[in-house]
């Protein structure tokens, strides 16, 4: 995942930052005028060895904003130590196109993740995706009515890194994992710190094995859904809520699929259009979704779709909307299990956006 750091302490003890070198990397552009750090489905962490809202960083937060609300390709994950700093340090204008902006929020105790349960119902951690970060874990904690709120998409969990620290019981790892699984949130063991108690033993790690051994431990548990990426998945969920049907970005990247953009309504299509009217025409889209594309396994998938004999049949070839597995890789939305009333109707936009687009 890409890190940016856009600003270091300066003195600590006054709280003042000042810019990194890499304080712009989001907005950097080569000498072909375009973006050094190139789109990726993958968040971008955004100070994760600090706190995006440390105090003394406001003038460098605002510039930083900025740059986010530019790169909305991106999504970026921010980092905070406490949750209490966020209130009252987002922009004035802060709202729905800030989407494309998350956060994780570091927890060390029972009375920490009990105020999240206040900030959320007073709606003072407005983001479009939210994930808490236990560490180090050096109790147990109980985050279920938190999490049954729905407003945390993932826990992540690590050991004390120092020596002389706390140890780590994996018990709490398991249990934390155990909660996860009930609510439907991911879960991820990130490190076992320097020293952990498992099978009435306590193990001194090595740092270069902590991760890993974090990751045989098998506690890792990504809920149905959430295997996609988070900022596909984001922009989708963003899609589905908003009822825009001017997705730019789809569909300048179908113009640059030599396969996709061969595709045209021909003189027939647009005579049937006219005769049967675009409401009509949206009806046959739906039912076409709802019968060869909603179902999880649908028959004769890859080959359901005729290449002509209707406008919607050309309409979904050339979205990538013709098959469960084209509807994967063009709008993320994963195979295997049927498709939610609200993604056939993302579909069913798609298509007649095209359409429409074909007859301007």
């Amino acid at each position: 995942m890409p890190i940016w750091s856009p600003w270091k302490w300066n003195n600590p003890k006054l709280g003042s930052v000042e810019k990194t070198t890499s304080w712009n990397l989001p907005i950097r552009k080569d000498r072909t005028g375009g973006y050094r750090l190139m789109t990726t489905a993958t968040p971008v962490l955004v100070c994760p060895g600090s706190s995006f809202f440390a105090p003394g960083a406001a003038e460098c937060r605002r510039d930083a904003m900025q740059m986010m609300r530019e790169r909305r390709d991106l999504f970026f994950l921010l980092f905070a130590e406490r949750a209490e700093e966020v209130k009252g340090a987002l922009p004035p204008d802060w709202g729905r196109e800030d989407d494309n902006i998350g956060i994780s929020l570091r927890i060390r105790s029972q009375e920490e993740a009990d105020r999240l349960l206040s900030l959320i119902r007073e709606g003072d951690l407005p983001f479009s995706h939210r994930e808490i970060r236990a560490m180090p874990l050096t109790a147990p904690l109980n985050l279920q009515e938190v999490l049954k709120t729905g407003a945390f998409a993932a826990v992540s969990v690590s050991g004390d890194e120092n020596p002389q620290g706390a140890v780590l019981d994996f018990a709490f790892a398991e249990d934390l994992l155990l909660q996860c699984r009930k609510t439907g949130t991911a879960f991820t063991f990130l490190s076992t710190g320097a020293r952990i108690l498992a099978g009435g033993r306590v193990y001194a790690i090595p740092a270069q094995y902590r991760e890993s051994q974090a990751k045989k431990a098998g506690l890792d548990f990504l809920p149905e859904g959430e295997q996609e990426p988070v900022k596909i998945r984001i922009e989708k969920e963003r899609a589905l809520s908003s009822g825009d049907l001017l997705k730019d970005k789809l569909f300048l990247r179908l113009s640059q699929s030599g396969f996709r953009s061969g595709f045209a309504l021909s003189e027939k299509d647009r005579a049937y259009i006219r005769r049967k009217g675009m409401e009509t025409i949206r009806q046959h889209a739906a039912d076409f979704v709802a019968q060869r594309l909603a179902p999880a396994h649908p028959e004769n998938d890859g080959k359901q779709t005729p290449m002509r004999g209707h406008p919607v049949f050309t309409a979904q070839h050339a979205t990538g909307c013709c098959c469960r597995g084209c509807l994967s890789k063009w709008h993320g939305i994963p195979e295997g299990r049927l498709l939610t009333d609200r993604e056939q109707a993302y579909v069913t936009d798609i298509l007649m956006e095209w359409i429409r687009r074909q007859l301007l």
